[in-house]
């Protein structure tokens, strides 16, 4: 064992040697070891390989839906209405007090397996603070166990509330380890609150973290940062910073008021790089949702307008005409009523100048060219793009989808897309196209409980996508139903059962009563069985 180990455990040789057997920590490799070998020396950021845990398996053994790296605290810390446990808090905390002041073995193993629990938001704050409130003497033991565990321990929740404790211990000498953990985006958080506690000014380290992340710690960092007065901060905060991988929708408007977009554009002239992130945070402030959006941002008129000033002579990109769009039907929808527009700050004359600026971006004849550059790219960002404009503009592009999906059968949004637009005649050409490269037999081995598609299951996902489409079609497509109703994956069973039932009884026949019945029979999902049931039960056939 390391000696940092030895130093807990063997400093006293009266010590019974069975109060150290069996100790939970030693049933993998550290978190902090793993996180290090991950690190991208280049770039300091976690490669990819990094992101599953070494815990991960034995937390998850016998759970089918299992959270993204920050997602549980994430979600939690941002939906879930506060649920501390104060009675967990007390006996953490009372265990905290017992080993700064005995170094008790049994109490650290106790400690450590409350610690294995998933709810830490639930108790740490209060833990913390009882701690704080005990006026224990922290050093040495307590930092010696908090430093152990932050190194040492191979399991999530000890480390993160090992986290926490070096925070409130100001543990400086720590830093670069909080800092390296947070790099995994399980850990942000609360690297993000242990730093903010030991620096009085912590904005240099929370921006450095800041560009190592992309998810949820990447939310929790800029939420902080939206407070920082440093100038290199709020440009950044405008320019990058409300990008992430979880929603724009969370940080745009921090980034707007934390960043001062206003002043930012009330510039003569700003640079490519700013237009195109202003027209990103306008559209995420639109579109709403999880934080605080355009009904909550005072200097929306302004922001909207002196866009649209900017965007006017240099609007050439597909983005432009998605986020011009955005904007003119929020002006449309959102703001078509005087009344509303005085309440939300809009006066008449600003209004009519953004519809102005936006009628005449929408209109620039070379759209429809941008479209089919898009739709011929090899990479997928700008087919998909180009495929939203053409929808907005009314193009038909089925043959640009059915060109890339010939070329591409295992991507199953292709498959979605293609039966999305498609005729009649259209339709039953991607059946025989499916029925042609789809390996049916493989996907109708029997019905399960699995809920998601791994990547084995490919043909499982494209079959999805095109049952979606079916119900729009009936009688078309019988064979792809049927393997579908005897899919492992609950929602290929599912949207069969709701194909059958779009159709319609006048296109049913006795083969499809009796593939019903027999699904039933086996089906081990209770709410599939009462679909099927209910389908069944409007039948007017034997």
């Amino acid at each position: 064992m390391n000696r940092l180990y030895q130093s807990f455990f063997n400093r006293r040789n009266d010590r019974d040697e069975t109060t150290i057997q069996g100790l939970p920590w030693l049933t993998s490799p550290s978190i902090w070891l793993y996180i290090r070998k991950f690190i991208d020396p280049k770039t300091g950021r976690l490669k990819s390989d990094g992101q599953i845990l070494p815990d991960e398996e034995r937390r998850t053994t016998d759970i089918k839906m299992k959270w993204a790296a920050g997602a549980l605290d994430g979600v939690f810390g941002h939906h879930a209405e506060a649920n501390h446990d104060p009675v967990l808090a007390q006996k953490i905390s009372a265990l905290v007090v017992e080993i700064a002041n005995s170094d008790d073995d049994h109490a650290k193993i106790e400690l450590y397996k409350l610690l294995l629990r998933d709810d830490l938001l639930a108790y740490v704050d209060l833990a913390i603070k009882n701690i704080i409130h005990s006026d224990i003497q922290p050093f040495p033991l307590l930092f010696q166990f908090a430093s152990f565990l932050l190194h040492e321990s191979p399991d999530r929740g000890p480390v993160k509330f090992a986290i926490a404790l070096l925070g409130v211990m100001h543990a400086e000498a720590e830093v670069d380890a909080i800092m390296l953990l947070g790099c995994h985006e399980e850990f942000t958080l609360y690297s993000a609150v242990a730093i903010s506690n030991i620096f009085k000014k912590p904005d240099q380290y929370l921006w450095q973290l800041a560009q190592k992340v992309e998810g949820w710690g990447r939310i929790h960092l800029v939420e902080r940062l939206s407070r920082s007065d440093n100038y290199e901060i709020k440009n950044w905060l405008l320019r990058e910073g409300f990008r992430n991988n979880i929603m724009n929708e969370y940080l745009a408007y921090v980034c707007a008021t934390g960043g001062n977009l206003k002043e930012a554009l009330s510039a003569a002239e700003i640079d490519d790089q700013l237009l195109q992130s202003t027209g990103e945070i306008i559209e995420a402030l639109i579109n709403g949702g999880p934080a605080e959006d355009i009904e909550d941002y005072d200097d929306a008129q302004y922001v909207i307008n002196r866009y649209l000033y900017h965007l006017l002579p240099r609007a050439n990109l597909l983005e432009h005409y998605v986020v011009v769009q955005t904007i003119n039907k929020y002006l449309k929808d959102g703001l078509k009523n005087p009344l509303e527009r005085d309440e939300k700050g809009w006066d008449t004359e600003q209004y009519d100048l953004a519809l102005s600026y936006a009628k005449k971006i929408l209109a620039y004849p070379f759209w429809p060219d941008r479209v089919m550059e898009g739709l011929s790219s090899e990479k997928d960002a700008p087919f998909y793009l180009a495929d939203r404009v053409a929808r907005l503009i009314g193009m038909n592009v089925w043959e640009k989808h059915y060109e890339r999906l010939v070329s591409s059968l295992d991507n199953s949004q292709l498959w979605y897309y293609v039966m999305r637009d498609a005729t009649f005649t259209q339709a039953e050409q991607v059946v025989q196209l499916a029925l042609n490269v789809l390996p049916l037999d493989e996907i109708a081995t029997g019905p399960a409980d699995d809920l998601s598609f791994g990547s084995q299951y490919v043909s499982h996902a494209c079959l999805d996508k095109i049952l979606q489409g079916l119900g729009d079609f009936p009688g078309l497509g019988w064979e792809l139903v049927r393997a579908g109703l005897k899919s492992p994956f609950i929602h290929n069973r599912n949207i069969s059962v709701r194909v059958i039932e779009r159709w319609g009884q006048s296109y049913w026949n006795q083969d499809m009563v009796r593939e019903l019945n027999q699904a039933l029979a086996i089906e081990p999902v209770e709410k599939v069985r009462q679909l099927i049931q209910q389908v069944l039960g409007n039948s007017s056939l034997d």
